[in-house]
């Protein structure tokens, strides 16, 4: 069964361009398009947008399109846009603009949409393991408390638990609930201050809310043995990726198909710490690596040429 395709576009051609690219051998599918508005006062962009909305072209699937008329930023456009594709299928593959797949992503979430299906334990199918060159996982995938939405897939099921406001965060924050899932008060501290921002609109984003939403629910995210998207959105003008993370492994490579399942639904405990020291709440010897290279930055400044 070939689920839908849902792309996440806004001002970039090129990216769009390049994912498009990548994704038209699969055009048999049902496409959903979300588009973002121009920002006022930016009198460029609206041209861009309208190349970007324009760039898709002979798909032989259903196209359904989302166009915002006005600037709705990344945390609402994003929110808006899925909760309208899950009004029209009870599953999708999931791409923003910069986000490149690999051919064996399609095939690696088609089978795995249909397998846990009605596993609630299994929250989404994600594309990209930023630790594949660690060799953590023994079968084709693992499992993970942390969501990766670079190239992802999920089903109805699974959205229609997020929780656009936060409203459980304050119970969460009362009953400890992130301290007890996550098995540290580093981590439990990291994460309340940062949706604490979130929900104060201090941080335009909709993955941390995703990605509570799974805490709150004890939910697990599939995680490929080895990386199957490109992120080509690093730059100046990303909105939140603007520099490569010396962290990431950026090479992707193939899945060798039948897939090796694990032989339970667990999540890998390795993988989710490495994630929380080195990503997320980071560890004191990532915090020690982190001000010896800012130091190590300030002192090549200062060098005269």
């Amino acid at each position: 069964m070939k689920a839908p395709i849902a792309i996440i576009i806004f001002n970039r051609p090129d990216h769009v361009a390049k994912l498009y690219e990548c994704i038209k051998s699969e055009k048999d599918r049902d496409l959903f398009i979300i588009s973002d508005g121009a920002r006022t006062g930016n009198p460029n962009e609206e041209e861009k947008v309208e190349i970007c909305r324009k760039v898709i072209k002979n798909w032989t699937g259903n196209i359904y399109c989302n166009f915002a008329e006005q600037n709705m930023g990344c945390r609402e456009r994003v929110t808006s846009g899925l909760s309208w594709v899950f009004e029209h299928t009870d599953r999708a593959i999931i791409l923003e603009d910069d986000c490149l797949p690999h051919p064996d992503f399609f095939k690696f979430t088609d089978e795995l949409l249909v397998k846990y299906e009605h596993d609630t334990r299994v929250m989404s199918i994600c594309g990209t393991n930023v630790f594949s060159n660690r060799n953590y996982i023994k079968w084709s995938y693992c499992f993970s408390k942390y969501q990766n939405c670079w190239g992802w897939a999920t089903w109805k099921r699974s959205w229609d638990l997020f929780d656009p406001t936060l409203s459980n965060l304050p119970l969460a924050k009362e009953t400890d609930l992130l301290r007890e899932h996550l098995g540290s008060r580093r981590a439990s501290m990291y994460w309340h201050y940062m949706l604490e921002k979130v929900r104060n609109g201090r941080i335009n984003s909709w993955a941390y809310i995703w990605t509570f939403t799974s805490f709150v629910h004890h939910g697990l995210h599939i995680i490929p043995k080895y990386n199957l998207i490109q992120n080509a959105g690093f730059g100046i003008d990303a909105t939140h990726t603007t520099e490569i993370p010396e962290y990431l492994s950026t090479k992707i490579q193939s899945l060798e198909f039948p897939l090796l399942h694990p032989p339970t639904v667990f999540p890998l405990f390795k993988y989710d710490q490495t994630i929380e020291d080195i990503v997320f709440s980071k560890s004191l010897f990532q915090r020690f690596l982190w001000l010896i290279r800012k130091i190590g930055r300030s002192i090549k400044c200062q060098i005269p040429i």
